[in-house]
């Protein structure tokens, strides 16, 4: 988006204590407080990097915190994500793009869409409705109709659910 940033997000299938180990055995200063769910962030050569075991993600009813479970390929991790635009990844050898959702136009397209059933994606974390509120906001991003629609009908749930309750 031609926007400057100040860190790199990487995805790999190394195991959180493996990547630890590399990071710490080329000099970084590390991070563990993502450890637990696989994220492990390392300062090297004076740039941050957060680097992430690839994630399937399972959430159990009534919390938004996901029982991590590792994954094996990026393109499990991928479709877990929120939505299309944080779902592309690149090869950090070849260069090679991945954009199984679509994520690309949509950034050019400036739309925010959720990866996958929307309904899904806010049921499982009801947080991921004020993240694509942010995202919207700040980047002056449109919501994709579905997308605006199950994001509307989850906080109206959740009005109802704790009136209810």
């Amino acid at each position: 988006m031609g926007r400057p940033h100040y860190d790199q997000d990487y995805a790999t299938d190394a195991l959180p204590d493996e990547v630890e180990a590399i990071a710490v055995g080329v000099g970084a200063s590390v991070t563990t407080v993502g450890k637990k769910f696989g994220t492990i962030g390392a300062l090297v050569d004076g740039r941050w990097s957060e680097i992430t075991t690839f994630r399937g993600d399972s959430y159990s009813a009534g919390t938004r915190w996901p029982d991590v479970t590792f994954g094996t390929t990026i393109e499990e991790d991928l479709a877990r994500r929120d939505f299309t635009v944080n779902a592309l990844a690149e090869n950090a050898y070849t260069g090679q793009a991945l954009d199984l959702f679509g994520g690309k136009k949509d950034l050019e397209s400036r739309l925010l869409r959720a990866v996958g059933e929307p309904e899904r994606r806010f049921q499982e974390d009801p947080l991921r409705i004020l993240r694509g509120l942010r995202f919207a906001s700040q980047l002056d991003f449109g919501v994709e109709r579905d997308t605006q629609e199950a994001m509307g009908a989850r906080l109206v749930c959740s009005r109802r659910c704790r009136r209810s309750g």
